[in-house]
């Protein structure tokens, strides 16, 4: 830019600097003063968005810019998040238990049970697990909590796979691509959609058949047959995977970055999770053979 080109920019006449009117009417109009006036003299609620602020220093600035920008996103985008983390923490809340007034994590108990006695493989006809009165009364207990779950409704949690609101852009390929808080989301969509199926009272039916009413005292061990053990091993699965993938996208939504956690295996017999990688085509061999990997 040429010296002659910044001095006429400089000198350029500005309404803002020449014309007292103007300067007084758009003063009058981001204050709101009319409206203003008018909320006072009727008692009436005084208008938002006044955009009069003074400034001392830089952080007086940027405390007034960062709610109208609600950190970087429009207010829709804002309004959105903020819907989906209350189904969210609707969905978490239904799923942890409760002592003495604080919520409880029954992750480890559920975890812990299954790996010690979850099947080796496929269950048959005539298969039966045996377990102490005392470990089956624990563990019985723990999914009796479930009855009182009923199906999940997704709303927001569902329509969030079709927004761009866990999609990032990529400069390689020029368009936009999935981050690990979307598969999260899916995947939190399909564990829902497979526990939803088993919350009935029909699938908990062998806590009831299983109780020490029925098999003559607390002391007595269970012979429990090891399909119904298995079913809900898989609904126990289920919930622990829902649980750690509600809470993840949460904490990604207040603002800390995604971490995929650990999830437990689609089936509940031990190793039978890496004999289905080996034999099915993955989500990433499906994609090379499109050639969109």
């Amino acid at each position: 830019m040429h010296e002659k080109e910044r001095e006429d920019i400089i000198n350029s006449p500005s309404p803002f600097s020449t014309n007292a009117k103007f300067v007084a009417s758009f003063i009058a109009e981001v204050g709101r003063n009319l409206e203003t006036a008018l909320a006072v003299e009727r008692g009436t609620t005084k208008p938002t968005g006044n955009w009069i602020h003074t400034f001392k220093n830089f952080r007086d600035v940027a405390d007034v810019l960062h709610p109208l920008t609600f950190g970087g996103l429009t207010a829709d985008e804002a309004a959105y998040r903020q819907a989906l983390q209350y189904e969210l923490i609707g969905i978490l809340k239904r799923l942890l238990l409760k002592h003495k007034g604080d919520a409880l994590d029954p992750r480890h108990a559920i975890i812990t049970h299954w790996r010690a006695h979850g099947l080796r493989s496929s269950p048959k006809q005539g298969d039966f697990v045996d377990l102490s009165g005392q470990e089956w009364d624990r563990f019985s207990t723990l999914m009796l909590a479930l009855l009182g779950v009923s199906p999940f409704e997704l709303v927001v949690v569902a329509d969030a796979l079709t927004s761009s609101l866990f999609l990032e852009f990529d400069n390689v390929s020029g368009g936009y691509v999935q981050t690990d808080a979307y598969q999260g989301l899916a995947k939190l969509i399909d564990e829902i959609r497979l526990i939803n199926v088993r919350l009935n009272a029909e699938s908990l039916t062998s806590i009831f058949e299983y109780s020490p009413r029925n098999r003559g005292g607390r002391d007595v061990p269970v012979e429990i047959e090891a399909q119904k053990l298995a079913l809900l091993h898989g609904i126990g699965l289920r919930w622990v995977n829902i649980i750690s993938l509600t809470r993840a996208l949460i904490v990604h939504l207040h603002g800390q970055p995604f971490t995929m956690p650990d999830l437990m295996p689609f089936s509940p017999v031990h190793g039978f999770e890496d004999q289905l990688d080996t034999e099915l085509p993955s989500e990433s061999d499906t994609r090379r053979w499109l050639g969109i990997s």
